[in-house]
């Protein structure tokens, strides 16, 4: 088993992005914190969505080995709760919690088991080059109704803000997590239950797996996202991150490939099987 791995800030102080590589125990994942709307910072410089990301990888690694990776997750989630009721975050304002999106695996002899949240995603590339989305972006049509309001604007930033109608429609957003209609977190909520998505996928076959936080995406001139993973898989991980970033030093106004934030932490994992 062969392993790429990079992990790089955005545009914030910290980067909240966090890789999962508990290879004794075939487990490997990418998380993606969320801050909450309050401006906490702990002692260390972290975000609260940088603590929020910290907590889960720290839960997991401690985690029963015998535990599926859904029941896992949920018990993050909870750990996560905890965390905030600590420091006296009120939990029933939605746009105050901490949250994460993440994408997690567990390599078997025969089987590999996932499970996913939010706008993480896990891509399958088979031997004979097919290449197979496993998740679902749950995120991406929320963020893009928001980016076409934007779009509207001719991206018009206000003393280097987004405008307040465009933070507006964000700050909504954040009220359709883990609820119907709405998007997947792990954020202490207890209806994460009823949205987390996992599965089981067949190991036959299946050369390699990709693993990548929303930071890495398709920036060129591709048909569709099958076509950005092989423009990835034909460099490598490394290379590509690298390339995505100058990329989006140069697009500063984010018009070539219209996003919200002008550079977002990238992390992701790419698994070579055979």
């Amino acid at each position: 088993m062969k392993i790429q791995r990079i992990t790089v800030k955005g545009e914030r102080d910290c980067n909240e992005d966090r890789i999962i590589e508990f290879s004794e125990k075939g487990i490997f994942g990418v998380i993606d914190g969320v801050s909450g709307v309050n401006s906490y910072v702990d002692k260390k410089g972290l975000t609260s969505g940088a603590v929020a990301a910290e907590t889960i990888l720290e839960y997991l690694a401690g985690s029963d080995n015998n535990a599926d990776l859904y029941n896992a997750t949920l018990g993050a989630n909870d750990a996560l709760r905890d965390k905030m009721l600590k420091l006296g975050i009120d939990i029933n304002q939605v746009e105050e919690l901490w949250g994460a999106a993440h994408a997690l695996i567990r390599i078997g002899e025969h089987f590999i088991e996932w499970v996913q949240s939010g706008d993480c995603m896990l891509y399958a590339i088979y031997t004979n080059g097919a290449i197979r989305a496993v998740t679902y972006d749950s995120v991406a049509e929320h963020d893009q109704k928001v980016i076409d309001v934007w779009k509207k604007m001719n991206f018009v930033r206000i003393d280097g803000n987004l405008p307040y109608d465009v933070r507006s429609m964000i700050r909504n957003n954040r009220r359709l997590a883990n609820k119907d209609g709405g998007y997947s977190v792990i954020n202490g909520d207890p209806a994460l239950a009823n949205h987390l998505e996992s599965g089981i996928l067949s190991r036959s076959g299946v050369a390699c797996l990709l693993l990548i936080t929303d930071g890495i995406y398709g920036f060129g001139d591709y048909e569709n996202e099958m076509s950005f993973v092989r423009a990835l898989l034909d460099d490598t991980l490394v290379s590509y991150t690298e390339k995505l970033c100058e990329f989006e030093r140069l697009d500063s106004e984010c018009r070539k490939v219209p996003r919200l934030k002008q550079s977002d932490d990238k992390s992701g994992l790419l698994i070579q099987l055979q």
